[in-house]
């Protein structure tokens, strides 16, 4: 009978790294966004110091979408949220703009 191992979902060294690199400069804005609790992602990223959560299946998502909406304010941008997502795109940009200005280079 063959048993079942947990899997680890815990972030590598790498991705703490690199984490911690993002967090680091002032620029950027970082949210983990995960499946997991607040307290797994605070024990895995605490050394990290400068992000927001957004965990449990976006129980946080209304938080990241006030501080998106905040802070993106003066851009031009929209924040847009729907089931399991937030998303920021730039105004005046759609794929039939894309598609249109990739068709015109052929």
């Amino acid at each position: 009978m063959a048993h079942c191992k947990a899997l680890d979902t815990s972030p590598n060294v790498e991705a703490i790294a690199i984490l911690n690199k993002l967090c680091r400069d002032s620029k950027n804005v970082v949210f983990i966004i995960s499946r997991n609790n607040e307290d797994t992602l605070m024990q895995w990223f605490s050394s990290c110091g400068n992000f927001c959560l957004a965990a449990e299946h976006g129980y946080f998502a209304k938080e990241l979408l006030d501080q998106l909406e905040s802070v993106l304010a003066n851009e031009t941008v929209f924040v847009k949220s729907g089931q399991h997502i937030v998303e920021v795109k730039p105004q005046g940009v759609n794929k039939g703009l894309v598609a249109a200005r990739l068709l015109a280079t052929m």
